[in-house]
C-alpha cells in the first residue's frame, strides 16, 4: 500500500472513529436537534447505533412529543467525503429510517468525489419534493472541525414552512425513486437535455420521475427508455419495413461498430408506419439502483453515447438521402 492510500484509509479510520464518538455524545446529538427545532429536551434515549459501507455512520433516537406525549423516532445519519448522497436520502426515507418522523442527514463535503449520485442540485429537489409527503427531512452540511466544537451547522434543506401538501402514504414508493437514478443523476446532466427545460414541465412529479429522452430526426423520432424489458433505442416513423431495411442495408458498417452485439426487432403497430428498435441490454430498469458506483458510469456513459449514435445513424441516412 503506497503513502496515499495508507493517508487515506487513516483519515478514513479517524473520521469513522469520530462519528462514533459524536453519536454516542448526548450533548452534540442534543446540539444537532436544537439546530433542528426539535425538541432535545425530551429526549428518551438513543435507541440503535449503525453503519453503512466505510463512510457512512448514523444512530435512531427515541423522542417525546411535547405535544401529544407520544414516543417518536429521529434518524441523524452521517456521511464523510462528499456530498449527500441519493442512496443516503433513499436510506433514510425508505430503508433504516421508514419509521422515523423526523431525518437529519449530515455531510462534510471534504473530498472532491465523483459521484453522479451526490450531485447537490438534484438531491435538494428530491428532498424539497419529499418533505412534501410531511417527512421532515433536514440536510445539513457540517465544517470538518464542527465534531471537536469549533464550528457550526449549516441548513442547507428543511421540511417547508407552510407545512406538507400531502400525506405519508401518498409518497410514491421506493422502486420509483430506484427507477429514477439513471435519469436524473447520470443521463440528463451528461446530455444536456432535461424534462423541466425540454418539456416545460413545472410540477416536480412531472419531471423528477420522468423516465426517456427523445430526439427529433426529420418526420422519424428517435426515443431511448428503460423499462422491465430493458434499455431500448427506438425511431418512429419510418414509412413501412422497407425503409427500415434499406436503411440498415445502407448503414451496415456503422450497425455492425455499434450494434453487433445486439438485437434489432422491427415492428409495424399499424400498416402506415413501422418501428426500428435495437435492444441495448435486457436488464430492467431498477437493476442499475443495486449497480456499484464504477459500473453505473461505465454503463450510462455507454447507453448515452450509443444512443447519440444511434441518433446520428438515422439523422446521416436521411440528410444522405436527399
Amino acid at each position: 500500500m503506497n503513502k496515499t492510500l495508507k493517508e487515506t484509509k487513516k483519515n478514513d479510520d479517524m473520521w469513522l472513529t469520530i462519528f462514533s464518538y459524536y453519536l454516542g455524545d448526548k450533548k452534540m446529538i442534543i446540539k444537532t436537534l436544537e439546530f433542528c427545532n426539535i425538541k432535545a429536551t425530551n429526549l428518551v434515549e438513543i435507541e440503535k447505533h449503525y453503519t453503512i459501507g466505510k463512510d457512512r455512520s448514523g444512530v435512531i433516537l427515541k423522542i417525546k412529543n411535547p405535544e401529544n406525549k407520544k414516543i417518536e423516532r429521529t434518524i441523524i445519519d452521517i456521511i464523510h467525503g462528499e456530498n449527500s448522497s441519493y442512496q443516503q436520502l433513499l436510506d433514510v426515507t425508505f430503508n433504516v429510517g421508514k419509521n422515523c418522523e423526523n431525518r437529519i442527514i449530515i455531510f462534510d463535503g471534504v473530498k472532491e468525489g465523483n459521484n453522479p449520485s451526490s450531485n447537490g442540485g438534484v438531491i435538494d429537489d428530491f428532498i424539497e419534493y419529499i418533505n412534501d409527503f410531511d417527512q421532515n427531512i433536514y440536510q445539513l452540511r457540517v465544517n470538518t472541525h464542527f465534531f471537536i466544537g469549533l464550528s457550526t451547522l449549516e441548513l442547507l434543506s428543511g421540511p417547508p414552512s407552510e407545512g406538507p401538501a400531502f400525506i405519508p402514504s401518498e409518497l410514491p414508493g421506493l422502486r420509483q425513486f430506484q427507477d429514477s437514478e439513471f435519469w436524473q443523476f447520470y443521463h440528463y446532466p451528461n446530455s444536456g437535455y432535461h424534462p423541466s427545460v425540454d418539456y416545460e414541465f413545472t410540477d416536480p412529479e412531472e419531471y423528477l420521475f420522468c423516465y426517456g429522452h427523445t430526439m427529433i430526426v426529420n418526420y422519424v423520432d428517435t426515443y431511448l427508455y428503460w423499462d422491465e424489458e430493458g434499455v431500448i433505442y427506438q425511431a418512429t416513423g419510418f414509412s413501412s419495413e422497407q425503409e427500415i431495411r434499406k436503411m440498415l442495408a445502407d448503414k451496415r458498417p456503422e450497425i455492425r461498430k455499434w450494434f453487433s452485439d445486439k438485437e434489432v426487432v422491427i415492428k409495424t403497430p399499424e400498416k402506415k408506419y413501422a418501428d426500428l428498435q435495437i435492444i441495448f441490454d435486457v436488464r430492467p430498469m431498477n437493476s442499475f439502483y443495486h449497480l456499484s458506483q464504477k459500473e453505473k458510469i461505465k454503463l450510462a456513459d455507454l447507453v448515452s453515447e450509443e444512443f447519440f449514435e444511434f441518433t446520428d445513424l438515422i439523422r446521416n441516412y436521411f440528410n444522405e438521402a436527399t
